[in-house]
């Protein structure tokens, strides 16, 4: 996919722009503010048709059909979904591009229910399914977030909410990103693998439903270690 058309580019100016600069990349991706124009329909179109399919997303109440056709009514009822988080004035976006030989639309990563200098919900998806291969992305955008920057007060404190039965998801925020908390969470037993535990600062309790079954919420968080 070529990025023709696109109001941010490398070298281009982004005064004004609403997130990331060149001092926060990935090394091998380029990182840069969600921008809607009539003009890069084809790049939003690409975000909702790939977000649809990131079943960890949504629950059964909202998710798309198992054929993911995206026109059914079941499909417009999880793009309403992934179109009211990423238009919603108090989210910020971010694209992430791939800068290697074949330049395409890697994933994105967005915050949510800000609380000015304090915290704010954080999420990530990325289209190829690598992705430990993005922790220097998602770890860019985390400093850049516990930052100041002109009209941005850093955050003391970020907060990621994962489904129980997305454990590589958790791992990975544990694990590479620093996420956690002073308490455990042991996940349930499937059949033939052992249960496994996380740290969390807390548990939402059946919060979720998904493939007919109630599932816990993982409330992890990661503290800004410049502030506290």
């Amino acid at each position: 996919m070529d990025r023709q058309g696109y109001e941010l580019r490398d070298g281009e100016d982004r005064n004004g722009a609403n997130g990331l600069h060149d001092e926060a990349r990935g090394a091998r991706f380029d990182i840069f503010p969600l921008v809607l124009a009539e003009s890069r329909s084809f790049v939003y179109n690409k975000i909702i048709s790939e977000l649809v399919r990131h079943e960890t997303i949504f629950t059964d109440y909202n998710r798309a059909c198992e054929d993911h056709c995206m026109e059914c009514q079941t499909c417009a009822r999880a793009i309403r979904a992934v179109t009211n988080a990423l238009i919603h004035p108090d989210a910020m976006v971010w694209e992430v591009w791939s800068t290697g030989d074949i330049v395409d639309l890697a994933g994105i990563l967005y915050i949510t229910d800000v609380v000015v200098g304090c915290d704010a919900k954080a999420h990530y998806a990325f289209f190829d399914n690598d992705l430990w291969g993005k922790t220097d992305v998602i770890k860019s955008v985390i400093d850049w977030l516990f930052e100041d920057h002109p009209e941005w007060v850093a955050l003391s404190r970020l907060t990621i909410e994962i489904p129980d039965f997305a454990f590589a998801l958790a791992a990975h925020a544990t694990r590479k990103l620093g996420f956690g908390g002073d308490n455990e969470y042991t996940t349930r037993k499937k059949s033939g693998k052992k249960s496994r535990t996380i740290p969390v600062e807390g548990v939402k309790r059946n919060a979720l439903l998904w493939r007919d079954m109630y599932r816990d919420v993982l409330v992890l968080g990661l503290l800004n270690q410049r502030i506290n």
